[in-house]
């Protein structure tokens, strides 16, 4: 799976297949910060609202350099 077919089962309402390959993928990639964001989407969509955060704020961490002021 891809991160774009992971978005797809996201959006079609199944973030548990999507959440399991992108916990694998971001074991190999885990600067992704799209991934991590993805992520948290898919454990909010789940109802767990503390792995949403903790997704959220690495993907944030992440881009950090990227925001501005």
């Amino acid at each position: 799976m891809s991160l774009p077919e992971a978005l797809e089962h996201l959006r079609a309402g199944r973030p548990r297949d999507a959440a399991g390959f992108l916990e694998s993928h971001l074991k190999e990639a885990p600067q992704d910060a799209a991934g991590w964001r993805m992520l948290g989407a898919c454990r909010h969509a789940q109802g767990d609202f503390k792995g949403a955060a903790t997704a959220f704020a690495t993907s944030i961490r992440l881009q950090a350099h990227d925001l501005q002021a």
